[in-house]
């Protein structure tokens, strides 16, 4: 059976707690990337459209990785 991947943009509530001296430091880190959130929730769709990316059928990948056969 097919597989189909798609993608929409959302909007999310993140919740960080960061360790630092200092609350420059606590932004610095969280700006850098080094923190990941403890908590996320769902706000609001964005954007209602769905947006197909990729569809993955196991019997067309399985026939594509044969080579052919000439005789």
């Amino acid at each position: 059976m097919p597989k189909y991947t798609f993608w929409r943009n959302a909007i999310i509530a993140e919740t960080y707690e960061v360790v630092a001296t200092s609350e420059e430091e606590a932004r610095t880190k969280l700006f850098n990337g080094e923190c990941d959130p403890v908590n996320t929730e769902w706000v609001d769709w964005h954007d209602s459209n769905f947006e197909l990316e990729d569809v993955e059928d196991d019997l067309v990948t399985f026939l594509n990785s044969k080579e052919p056969v000439y005789e």
